[in-house]
């Protein structure tokens, strides 16, 4: 899989289930404990689902993100997607996932564990590089 498929601002969901946003291929906008929004890396938030249409991610403008991450507190990583989406049900991964259906078209997909790895050795490679 192509580095362009890692598109900022789409909507993803970790392993344990924390949903966020992508801003790089390596960090993700989400909500840690304490309902601060932060950008978890790779190894915090290692996302394996994405919510794609027709195969390409589905991405929401930075604009729309700006405004969450300055001195907001959220409940939960869902209430910083129900904030940015406009979706006040958003309360769960079935949720986010009914609603980037029904609103998106958009179905989640779970990024191949040789994909992930490639991409995460990348990283790596880029880090003893710098």
């Amino acid at each position: 899989m192509e580095r362009a498929f890692w598109r900022s601002g789409a909507v993803v969901v970790s392993a344990d289930g924390r949903a966020g946003f992508l801003i790089s291929d390596q960090k993700t906008i989400t909500v840690d404990a304490q309902g601060k929004v932060y950008a978890a890396g790779w190894d915090d938030f290692l996302p394996v689902q994405i919510f794609c249409r027709d195969g390409m991610p589905v991405s929401f403008s930075h604009s729309l993100l700006v405004p969450v991450v300055l001195e907001q507190t959220y409940p939960s990583c869902f209430a910083l997607l129900a904030t940015v989406l406009a979706e006040p049900g958003l309360e769960d991964v079935p949720s986010l996932v009914a609603v980037m259906a029904s609103r998106h078209d958009a179905r989640a997909y779970r990024l191949q564990d040789e994909v992930l790895f490639a991409h995460r050795e990348q990283a790596l490679d880029d880090a003893v590089s710098a």
